[in-house]
């Protein structure tokens, strides 16, 4: 199973984002013709995030062309601590995880 998905405007992100995993994901979303048109991140089914994997969300935002953050949804009490420590609250909006 692909590690993501697009639904409209929506990037479903699964398994592992992390130092070993970025650089395939990162490879296989550049060739993604509505990556650029993404507006939201769902995190829900994200086992685990490192800073790898930050940097690689980052990188989205950066690459989006809508004109607002990138909304962050199902976010986990582990991503949400690596988006305080590296001051990135208002570069995304986040929707932490229920849980």
């Amino acid at each position: 199973m692909s590690p993501f998905s697009f639904e409209q405007a929506c990037l479903f992100l699964r398994g592992e984002l992390t130092l070993n995993t970025v650089a395939a994901i990162w490879s296989g979303l550049q060739v993604q013709p509505q990556l650029n048109a993404i507006t939201e991140v769902d995190c829900h089914a994200l086992l685990r995030v490192d800073s790898s994997g930050l940097a690689l969300l980052c990188q989205l935002q950066a690459k989006t062309t809508a004109p607002l953050p990138l909304r962050l949804t199902g976010v986990s009490a582990n991503l949400l601590t690596l988006i305080g420590l590296y001051n990135l609250e208002t570069v995304f909006v986040v929707d932490e995880a229920k849980a």
